[in-house]
């Protein structure tokens, strides 16, 4: 079967997991987005004295979008698992929208640890009270736990390299937009000290080049360790399967006709779900070669 239009993801990659189940997996990324939603909402109102300079701060943006990945994620898995195996909701969106999920999937990767090093290495931690305790070391850490999981649980795929310069203009543009929020006319203050010329002087633009770049080095970390997981399952579960006297091929591999393979993990149920018509199925079981006695091939007849 031939493919002569583009196929999103092919290999379901954006909804599946090498090692959860994947209804399971719809289920734990709603939940993590039903969280993040919760400690948003608690943080807002436990805060809604200074809630003119809440959306401010770049960790408060960096867990919506957090969240929005998660539920969007978290959808996409729920309504293929417990749904018809054909609608993959994410195949069905304009291209646009396919590149912004991609795109969102790649700042879930790169800006929760960012966040995490720049706040408990470069600012002073504030957890006076449970409110604010609970708020900061949601945003602050467990932010890191949940982009772990799915870095290294998850067949979530790296995102192209080059998402590294948007993700880098994002958070230029946000230090931009600091010097406008501290306007007299807006907040008249600086949400980050070390945005402050007042405060740090001549470090000030060190600072912002050392943000701009630990953004791209955190993004080249992650996008090497998915690389990694992806090789890492790849080779076990190659290994696996030859053990066992079958032949089979990576799951990243498309064949240049742009026949899918078939994937070798999960349940029956999961496999299966992967196979429409005239696709190449594996495994296949290695038969033994034909012989025949060197005597009969001579001669024609039986020795």
């Amino acid at each position: 079967m031939q493919y002569s239009e583009f196929v999103f993801d092919p290999e379901c990659r954006y909804i599946t997991s090498p090692f959860i189940p994947t209804k399971v997996l719809g289920i734990i990324r709603l939940s993590f987005a039903s969280y993040a939603l919760f400690v948003l909402i608690f943080s807002l109102v436990t805060d809604a004295h200074f809630a003119n300079r809440w959306f401010a701060y770049f960790t408060h943006l960096t867990y919506i979008g957090l969240c929005a990945y998660f539920f969007a994620s978290g959808l996409q898995t729920t309504v293929y698992a417990w749904g018809d195996k054909d609608r993959y909701l994410l195949r069905t969106w304009p291209r646009f929208l396919q590149i912004a999920h991609e795109f969102l999937w790649s700042t879930a990767m790169s800006f929760p640890p960012l966040v995490t090093l720049v706040y408990w290495g470069l600012l002073d931690p504030l957890l006076p009270t449970f409110t604010s305790a609970l708020a900061s070391i949601s945003m602050h850490a467990v932010n890191s736990v949940f982009c772990a999981f799915e870095v290294f649980f998850t067949s979530t795929p790296a995102p192209v390299w080059w998402y590294a310069v948007p993700c880098d203009a994002v958070l230029a543009l946000y230090c931009g937009m600091n010097y406008i929020f501290a306007t007299p006319e807006l907040l008249g203050t600086y949400v980050y000290s070390f945005l402050d010329p007042g405060v740090e002087g001549d470090l000030t633009a060190p600072y912002i080049f050392g943000i701009a770049s630990g953004e791209v080095i955190v993004y080249g970390i992650m996008w090497g360790v998915v690389k990694l997981r992806i090789k890492a399952v790849n080779h076990i579960q190659r290994g696996k399967h030859k053990r066992g006297g079958h032949e089979m091929l990576p799951l990243a591999e498309i064949s240049s006709q742009g026949k899918k393979r078939r994937r070798w993990w999960g349940s029956k149920g999961e496999r299966d779900s992967f196979i429409e018509p005239d696709h190449i199925f594996f495994p296949q079981p290695q038969k033994p070669a034909l012989r025949l006695d060197p005597d009969y091939v001579a001669t024609g007849r039986h020795a």
